[in-house]
């Protein structure tokens, strides 16, 4: 039996990150509510509007680096991420209905 994804990749972005107080933002604004994310540094991550931002202790999930993750965006448009413990780049894939 084979399998094919119901989603298929629209838009990439990768957004460097670091220690930037309030986290660094998505440059431009998800057009999908599902987001495929893979991180070469472990961090934080927080959905919201334009000026969301993201602390250590004020966050929606921890993304280990590395480990490629599927999240729900919750409706909202930008995502503010922040390092843990080292600088690194987060790789953001859109998804989109598939129409074969």
């Amino acid at each position: 039996m084979t399998m094919q994804s119901i989603l298929k990749p629209r838009n990439g972005q990768s957004v460097a990150f670091d220690a930037t107080v309030g986290g660094i933002k998505n440059s431009v604004k998800f057009a999908s509510p599902q987001i495929g994310i893979h991180t070469t540094e472990d961090c934080y991550l927080k959905f919201g509007d334009s000026d969301v931002t993201v602390s250590s202790s004020d966050y929606d999930i921890r993304i280990a680096a590395g480990v490629p993750r599927d999240l729900e965006t919750g409706g909202y448009g930008y995502a503010a991420i922040i390092q843990q413990t080292a600088s690194g780049t987060a790789y953001i894939n859109e998804w989109t209905s598939r129409k074969d």
